[in-house]
């Protein structure tokens, strides 16, 4: 009777958990991400020539200079899925990650109650799969964080499994994640050693402890890009260009979906996280971390379910663990298949207002072989992957090296930003310099660009042509 009962407590679990995910409808972005499409180009390079991409090619302002190819893996399965399955095959690698992260969550869910000594309330799993969802809403586009944020919550669960039992086995899945971390997502990589030479403060180390360190930093290592790709980041972050992307802004604490992650996982780590050394700093690196931008919080979200709660086995009112973790799994398993196939069967989202499609398309028309194009950053992977050659894109790092300055000393960076922001005066020395031969100017309707748009119909005349996007001037013809 009191199995029954327990069981029946337990029932709305899977219903929840499956109504959650077979909802879970597709991010705005994720098609539409600006970076997609270069993503896509660079791996289609690569698959073409059979070699791996280390200079900014696509671009007419900085061809020469380095390019760290610190996703190169990602860039080659895009690639790849696109010219297998088309547009619709990403639909399948967010399943994929998904159910990596949904798996990684639950286990990291039963290491923490395995190290406290307790047993996992049902009402985590729910809320783990909160988690998920607004994860997947807010990072997973066609980038390679879709691939290294599963991966970062596999690699902490296999750390903390590591610290429990170690074995050469799990050294060499150290090494294994390590150098698959470093070749999708490197600017992701120095979170790994980080999360692994915290467990010095638990003071458990042995020999294979020390083997485990050589796998991860060698695992890192292989790698295209070598040690600048595990070291990516450094640039990225210190450069004063990268505050200017709206994913690199400030947390927007305001916002109560923000504020209720954060005060949760303030709850949990002062209430409920082991009093050690280790785990305070586990969780205030992670906290401060997470604050540090947009994009960051996502760690505060991943790590939140390490910290809830755990129940004592011996008070559990509920069916044994190991049936509501089945039942948990299967029902967002199920959720997510639901999910996945209603977004097949849907037709794809239009994303011409933010995308110059149509407009790329009338330059295609034109005839013009790879032709220059100037046009925004946030255009200008698109762009790129439609044949044109650019100014600069999401790839920063040629973008702001020496060899892509113009004669002004301005980087390609530099140049795109203050371009699009209004500045006409630096627009007319682009095209008197580089010789572009198509300008695409956004509709925007910040007063500056209306001007600047003013001044260039002024300037160059009436545009060849307008899209939903924007207008076309052919400057060659």
């Amino acid at each position: 009777m009191k199995f029954v009962l327990a069981k029946a407590r337990n029932a709305w679990l899977p219903a929840v958990l499956f109504l959650l995910f077979a909802s879970l409808s597709v991010p705005p972005l994720f098609f539409g991400n600006p970076d997609t499409f270069w993503h896509i180009r660079l791996g289609q390079v690569m698959l073409e020539t059979g070699k791996i991409v280390t200079n900014a090619v696509g671009s007419y302002a900085a061809l020469d200079a380095p390019y760290v190819p610190h996703e190169a893996a990602f860039q080659v399965l895009a690639a790849w899925i696109y010219g297998a399955l088309g547009w619709k095959g990403f639909l399948l690698l967010r399943l994929a990650c998904d159910l990596l992260l949904w798996g990684g969550l639950i286990v990291m869910l039963h290491q923490a109650a395995r190290e406290r000594g307790g047993e996992i309330h049902p009402l985590s799993y729910a809320a783990a799969a909160l988690l998920l969802a607004f994860v997947d809403m807010m990072m997973f586009t066609i980038r390679p964080q879709v691939v290294s944020i599963p991966l970062i919550v596999w690699a902490f669960v296999l750390i903390r499994s590591f610290q429990e039992k170690p074995s050469l086995g799990k050294v060499l899945l150290l090494g294994l994640v390590s150098m698959t971390l470093a070749n999708f997502h490197g600017g992701v990589w120095p979170l790994l050693p980080v999360l692994w030479l915290m467990t010095l403060l638990e003071r458990k180390w042995t020999g294979k402890h020390v083997l485990a360190t050589a796998a991860i930093a060698a695992g890192g290592l292989l790698n295209p890009g070598g040690a600048e790709t595990i070291l990516y980041v450094l640039l990225v972050s210190s450069h004063p260009l990268t505050a200017e992307i709206p994913e690199w802004g400030p947390v927007p604490v305001t916002n109560p979906l923000f504020a209720g992650i954060l005060l949760a996982y303030l709850w949990c780590m002062v209430r409920h996280a082991p009093r050690t050394l280790y785990h305070f700093a586990l969780s205030a690196g992670i906290l401060l971390l997470g604050m540090t931008a947009i994009r960051q919080f996502a760690w505060i979200a991943l790590f939140l379910p390490y910290f809830l709660p755990v129940q004592s086995g011996a008070r559990s009112r509920f069916a044994p663990a190991k049936r509501v973790a089945m039942a948990a799994a299967a029902a967002g398993v199920a959720g997510m298949l639901i999910s996945t196939a209603l977004a097949w069967i849907s037709p794809l989202p239009s994303y011409e207002p933010s995308i110059p499609v149509r407009e790329m398309a009338y330059i295609r028309e034109t005839g013009a072989d790879h032709p220059k194009v100037l046009a925004p950053y946030a255009a200008s992977g698109y762009v790129f992957f439609s044949g044109g050659r650019i100014l600069a894109d999401g790839r920063f790092d040629p973008f702001v090296h020496d060899l892509a300055r113009s004669p002004s000393g301005l980087t390609a960076a530099e140049r795109s930003r203050l371009i699009f922001q209004g500045n006409t005066d630096l627009l007319w020395e682009e095209i008197e310099t580089a010789r572009p031969d198509f300008l695409i100017w956004p509709k925007k309707e910040e007063p500056a660009m209306r001007q600047a748009a003013k001044r260039t119909r002024e300037k160059l005349g009436d545009p060849d042509f307008e899209g939903p996007y924007g207008y076309v001037w052919n400057l060659g013809k």
